[in-house]
């Protein structure tokens, strides 16, 4: 059995002295795609931040291929990790087309250009995020769902062997959130994601760890963790289960003291009337 790309050991995290998280742990092989959920505040960016060092761990360990975190050099770590933030600076100065490129930085030598293949990942990024007839304009000029996709262009510019997303789908309209999170399900591309919708989450992740006040709630496939009895008692909402034609399933939600109406089955038309 390979080595995990990504181990989480018993990881805690205390900011201004106040616990945020503890005890986390966790492993991912190359190519699986972890979806991290839960309610606001329950510590989500916090564990984002912390497995790429941007909050220091106070207990616990992560490694990378092996290696913990705190031994690798910061241009090893970017060319084998990239992040989307979502407090990302907003770089107006920039081009689409310099904001991607800035994902090839960590493999350019000291002296010296680009080179072919650089210029190559870069086109690449670009056309897979559709934003090649907007490479030469302005980032002050793009929506914020557009910049969202040309942070998302930067980091597979990267071409990383972790992605970490922290609220990716935010700014998106639906179609390009379910673009956003088919392009990151690449061959041997390891993903975690911190997500806020539990469908897109149960739909696209191959696990799910769900976080409840800084400690993990379940971990698991989609369908083991994301259950309605599990999320009404973390999230405080009630669900009721959709079935779908396809077989898949999908969650419907409503508020506290809002009244349950029953499973729903969803049928294809009756197309003889």
């Amino acid at each position: 059995m390979s080595e995990p790309v990504l181990e989480v050991q018993d990881l805690g995290v205390e900011l201004s002295a106040r616990p945020i998280l503890s005890g986390i742990s966790f492993g991912l092989a190359a190519g699986q795609r972890l979806a991290v959920v839960g309610p606001n505040g329950s510590g989500k960016t916090t564990l984002i931040r912390a497995l790429y060092g941007s909050v220091p761990h106070q207990t616990g360990q992560i490694r990378l291929a092996g290696r913990a975190i705190e031994g690798v050099s910061a241009r090893s770590l970017a060319q084998e990790v990239a992040v989307v933030r979502q407090d990302e600076p907003q770089a107006f100065d920039f081009s689409v087309e310099g904001m991607v490129r800035l994902g090839r930085s960590p493999f350019l030598p000291l002296l010296g250009g680009e080179s072919p293949e650089d210029r190559r990942v870069v086109d690449e990024a670009l056309a897979t995020m559709e934003l090649t007839p907007l490479r030469g304009r302005s980032l002050a000029t793009l929506s914020g769902g557009e910049r969202q996709r040309v942070l998302l262009a930067r980091a597979l510019a990267q071409t990383p062997k972790l992605l970490l997303l922290d609220e990716p789908t935010n700014h998106l309209d639906v179609r390009h959130q379910l673009e956003l999170l088919a392009a990151v399900e690449r061959p041997g591309l390891t993903v975690v994601a911190a997500l806020h919708d539990l469908n897109a989450a149960s739909d696209w992740a191959d696990q799910v760890l769900l976080l409840d006040a800084g400690r993990i709630s379940a971990l698991g496939l989609p369908a083991e963790v994301l259950t309605p009895e599990r999320i009404t008692a973390v999230f405080q909402v009630q669900v009721e289960p959709l079935l779908c034609a396809d077989g898949g399933r999908a969650l419907v939600f409503r508020g506290p003291g809002r009244r349950p109406r029953g499973q729903i089955s969803a049928v294809p038309p009756d197309k003889s009337r």
